[in-house]
């Protein structure tokens, strides 16, 4: 059975006058200009001409991973580590092990951003201080 709309009902927010939509398209310009993002090229009387895609060179990239010396987790365990995140073998996780315990820290990871910020991630949630940083040119 359908009911009639009654005075104290709503079936939705109604139509944004011209004004508010207006309001909001700058306000999301002013966002995004804070974020260093250009989404509308032209806006003129209030409607979209053009729209541009976010795209960013900086994220582009080879990125790093650094994996720091700490006097809590054993040699033995940080190898193990290596060798589950990354799938180093013996001999290239110890190498890796050794030169992060002897010089303070190691580049264990170069490649692309995000599979290396999972592998940040992963480091961490294995109680290792690990590193992103975007690799030099």
């Amino acid at each position: 059975m359908d009911r009639a709309a009654g005075p104290g009902s709503r079936r939705g927010p109604g139509p944004l006058t011209r004004d508010k939509q207006l309001r909001n398209i700058y306000a999301l310009g002013s966002v995004a200009r804070e974020l260093g993002v250009t989404i509308f090229k032209n806006i003129s009387a209030g409607t979209i001409t053009e729209r541009q895609e976010k795209t960013s060179t900086e994220l582009a990239g080879t990125w790093n991973i650094l994996v720091f010396d700490d006097p809590v987790n054993l040699m033995g365990y940080v190898t193990k580590v290596f060798q589950k995140v990354f799938g180093y073998s013996l001999e290239q996780a110890e190498d890796l092990m050794i030169t992060v315990h002897t010089a303070g820290k190691a580049l264990v990871w170069s490649g692309a951003r995000e599979p290396a910020e999972l592998y940040v991630q992963q480091l961490h949630s294995y109680q290792l201080q690990a590193s992103l940083e975007k690799a030099q040119q």
